[in-house]
């Protein structure tokens, strides 16, 4: 009767469209080790160690000088040109934000899409030259590299961090 309660909740949210905000924070615990871990901390924590460990629990091939140099040498084959990005003008900033998706999550800066297409006309030339500036300069700034990683349940228990994968939602400028 429960479970059959609790699906049933589950089913109507996602048929109104709730967000995945509102469905994680109505599901509060993981189960690891026959060991419940509860408490919205505890729960990042433990998903936190599972998505940045998770390249160690996969196996790798020892790296091999011969793999290297066969890289070298496609890569040396395919780059034969150089290729050259363009500067980009305050107008092209204007169609791309333009285009941007609303619906969008906000990055870890809190400037989402609505906020860009509402002040586009405003500053879109500083937009433009801050992206000229790392284009010539060669330099992604830190901070337009960061991301807010959200757990998203993949299948199977969703008591396990295995059946998490983790969700990046990147800065809008940094797209």
């Amino acid at each position: 009767m429960i479970r059959k309660s609790k699906k049933s909740f589950y089913n109507d949210a996602i048929k109104n469209n709730k967000s995945s905000k509102f469905l994680w924070q109505n599901e509060s615990k993981l189960i690891i080790n026959e060991k419940n871990i509860e408490g919205t901390v505890e729960i990042l924590e433990v998903l936190n160690f599972h998505f940045t460990n998770t390249s160690n629990i996969i196996k790798r091939k020892p790296f091999a000088k011969e793999h290297f140099s066969t890289l070298q040498k496609y890569l040396d084959e395919k780059l034969l040109q150089q290729f050259n990005v363009e500067n980009i003008t305050a107008l092209d900033v204007k169609h791309i934000i333009g285009k941007l998706d609303i619906s969008k999550s906000t990055g870890p800066d809190g400037i989402g899409p609505n906020m860009l297409r509402n002040c586009g006309d405003y500053i879109t030339s500083a937009i433009a030259s801050i992206i000229n500036n790392s284009i010539e300069s060669g330099i992604f700034h830190d901070k337009l590299k960061e991301a807010s990683v959200v757990p998203i349940h993949k299948s199977g228990n969703k008591y396990e961090p295995g059946n998490f994968r983790p969700i990046s939602i990147l800065n809008t400028l940094s797209k």
